[in-house]
């Protein structure tokens, strides 16, 4: 009796920590899938740094980056960020982890960053 009770407490702890490391398949937002990759934010002076962000996903090495890279583009765009840098992505058997910075830039209809026009004779001399 005694060591049936063991082991369906080794089951439902077993169950537990599967299920603790477990996580939903994280999709992209519509405004998430708007999010583009950035590679270098310093050849667009009219982009704004909107913040700093990081993702971390439980999925394993199969697909966790995919996972996490969604989770950061959703969470860029709830700050009405446009484009991401990503700047350290970190893989192991269980966990992966991004981080990056967001940036908000003023776009054309068709979605390519607006170029900064300046006019003769309208900058401060």
């Amino acid at each position: 009796m005694k060591r049936l009770a063991i082991k369906r407490a080794g089951i439902v702890i077993f169950s537990f920590l599967l299920a603790s490391c477990y996580q939903a398949m994280i999709t992209l937002t519509p405004e998430g899938e708007r999010i583009l990759l950035f590679p270098h934010p310093e050849e667009f002076p009219q982009c704004l740094f909107v913040d700093d962000f990081r993702s971390m996903t439980l999925s394993g090495r199969e697909n966790s980056y995919q996972q996490a890279l969604n989770k950061i583009k959703n969470k860029v765009a709830v700050y009405q960020g446009t484009h991401l840098k990503i700047n350290t992505s970190d893989t192991d058997e269980l966990v992966t982890t991004i981080t990056g910075e967001g940036y908000r830039c003023p776009l054309t209809e068709d979605g390519r960053i607006q170029e900064m026009k300046f006019v003769p004779g309208s900058a401060e001399s």
